[in-house]
């Protein structure tokens, strides 16, 4: 595991995407996925390029495999680009996992975010990574 600086509230900028987190964020590489945390709230990110293929066949592939056990499934579009995020409670060592899934498609470029809570009022953060996540120039 390699520990970096943290990151300041604000617009976390990655090659390609870009959204946004209200507080002060620890930031590492573990297993080769870049995670931002804090006490009670964690967020695994994995940020690659894809196939030269459209966003809502990309979606449309998603959506078949994620677990039947889902809940507030909620996809948006825009030019270029198709989001899905939804919750889901996992066992994890025999404890309860909650969690948001939200995933990123644009023609040629994905973003997967896991982001894991310990508190239900930490969904209004999950909210502002959602409603900011975007497309980056970089």
């Amino acid at each position: 595991m390699i520990l970096y600086r943290a990151v300041e509230p604000g617009t976390v900028t990655l090659k390609n995407w870009q959204f946004a987190v209200s507080e002060l964020m620890f930031r590492r590489i573990d297993q080769g996925d870049l995670v931002l945390w804090r006490p009670e709230f964690t967020i695994w990110i994995s940020a690659f390029d894809s196939d030269d293929a459209e966003p809502n066949s990309k979606l449309e592939g998603m959506l078949k495999s994620i677990s039947a056990d889902h809940t507030n499934l909620e996809t948006k579009g825009s030019v270029g680009m198709e989001k899905v995020r939804y919750r889901l409670t996992e066992n994890v060592d025999g404890n309860q996992q909650n969690g948001v899934y939200i995933h990123a498609f644009s023609r040629t470029h994905e973003i997967h975010l896991a982001v894991y809570y310990d508190d239900e009022n930490l969904l209004s953060e999950c909210d502002l990574i959602w409603d900011s996540l975007n497309k980056s120039d970089n």
